[in-house]
């Protein structure tokens, strides 16, 4: 095990941090995490596993998570955030399920699934009317901000194991062909970034023909490019942002025509088209 391994900095890279678990019985009594220990503070050390507190957890043996830039906000203002000394962090991750409550029915022990950025319970007013950001009892994985909903051991997906809370409107059972963990990099999007631009584009309600403007280079903004102009049959999807290399990108894959640099955030000059 490692222990006190610490990251120092403000950076916000994107990483994928791989986690390397043996197959087998339910989790150890202490595991490795990453962890929140002061501000701008993260490392990596000896934490105690998760346990199910309610009928309607689940425990994951996370293979794959992932870092957003969202974490950072957590990681830079901790203090003012009230994140815990200890607190594990991410709320990105793909795994096998290792245990589940008695009301669980939707996964069973050793689905490999891919959860939601938030838990969510899957039957509230909200969650009924395809709303789950606003879950009555939902909350974001890795935050101090939502224990009253998920109860005393809301921690993050960065770690050997993780607990589930609403596993039945949480966890998604990934298609066989992702069996094998190999794929899991493709699957790991799904639990965030891909979801969410998806979800913009979604409810953008395009239309065939139309013209559409996504503003944000980042993955989030690449996930609603390629969302918008693989499933929506726009006319011209116009990409919005800071960097020339990520927009060379989305105009590489060829999910938009002309793309804009973000010159100047007043509405009036906030880009300029390109040939």
């Amino acid at each position: 095990m490692l222990s006190g391994q610490g990251y120092h900095g403000t950076g916000t890279k994107e990483v994928v941090a791989q986690v390397d678990v043996p197959k087998g019985s339910l989790p150890k009594k202490i595991m490795l995490a990453t962890y929140y220990h002061e501000r701008s503070d993260i490392r990596v050390g000896n934490l105690p596993d998760p346990t199910i507190l309610s009928d309607t957890d689940a425990i994951v043996r996370v293979t794959l998570a992932g870092i957003c830039g969202a974490d950072f906000d957590f990681i830079n203002n901790g203090p003012e955030m009230g994140v815990p000394q200890g607190m594990r962090m991410g709320h990105e991750f793909v795994g096998i399920v290792e245990a589940v409550g008695k009301a669980v029915h939707t996964v069973k022990v050793g689905d490999r699934v891919v959860a939601s950025a938030m838990f969510v319970d899957g039957v509230c007013h909200h969650c009924k009317r395809d709303l789950p950001s606003a879950c009555e009892h939902g909350g974001l994985f890795g935050s101090p901000l939502f224990v009253q909903h998920g109860g005393s051991d809301i921690q993050g997906g960065q770690s050997e194991f993780v607990r589930v809370p609403y596993a039945n409107g949480t966890l998604f059972k990934l298609p066989d062909s992702f069996t094998s963990g190999s794929e899991d990099h493709k699957a790991l999007p799904l639990a965030d970034n891909f979801a969410t631009g998806y979800h913009g584009a979604l409810n953008s309600n395009i239309l065939p023909g139309e013209t559409v403007v996504v503003i944000g280079d980042g993955a989030v903004g690449q996930s609603a490019v390629m969302a918008a102009a693989k499933l929506f049959n726009p006319e011209q999807v116009i990409h919005v942002g800071r960097y020339d290399s990520r927009l060379a990108f989305s105009k590489q894959k060829k999910w938009c025509d002309p793309y804009c640099q973000w010159q100047d955030p007043r509405p009036h000059r906030v880009c300029e088209e390109r040939d």
